[in-house]
């Protein structure tokens, strides 16, 4: 489990992480899901992305997972294809262990959607490095988790305060 504050020391430069998955296994990796598809009735399609990267870190005693997601295209095979902002590869935030189970709540009672949950692939990410997509992962998870340290108990006692209300008046 990372620091957030080593993020300097994951990447070799602005668009590669040192300990992604190198060219040759991305290689490997997507001619086997060529055959796949190839061979399959159903042909599943002729592009895909593959998590090259993943990384949990920890903030104020809350784990977060940031992935790096690969795109690629199968025919022709080509394991350095750009999406359409011009870049192939995307920083994705998600909850982990001890996160899951309050981003699943926080969800479930429209209390706060996308807790832990964020990729870069808006069009407002266009033109920013795997390092900066990175970094807005990070920043996203921070802030989120400071909002569930330190506001998330206030607003879920007013809105049960605002809901006894509501009951109040049925009586």
């Amino acid at each position: 489990m990372n620091d957030t504050a080593d993020l300097d020391d994951l990447f070799e430069d602005e668009n590669n992480l040192r300990e992604e998955m190198s060219d040759k296994e991305v290689k490997n990796h997507v001619e086997e899901l060529k055959e796949k598809r190839e061979n399959s009735p159903t042909n599943y399609g002729r592009d895909g992305s593959l998590e090259v990267y993943s990384e949990t870190f920890e903030y104020r005693d809350v784990s977060f997972k940031i992935v790096v997601r690969r795109y690629f295209k199968i025919s022709p095979l080509d394991i350095d294809a750009e999406m359409s902002d011009g870049t192939s590869k995307w920083a994705r935030l998600k909850p982990v262990d001890n996160s899951e189970d309050a981003a699943t709540f926080l969800s479930k009672y429209n209390i706060k959607i996308g807790f832990l949950n964020h990729h870069t692939t808006h069009s407002w990410n266009e033109g920013m490095s795997l390092k900066e997509r990175f970094e807005e992962c990070v920043e996203e998870a921070e802030k989120d988790i400071n909002w569930f340290r330190d506001s998330a108990g206030y607003e879920l006692e007013e809105r049960i305060d605002r809901m006894k209300e509501g009951f109040e008046g049925l009586e």
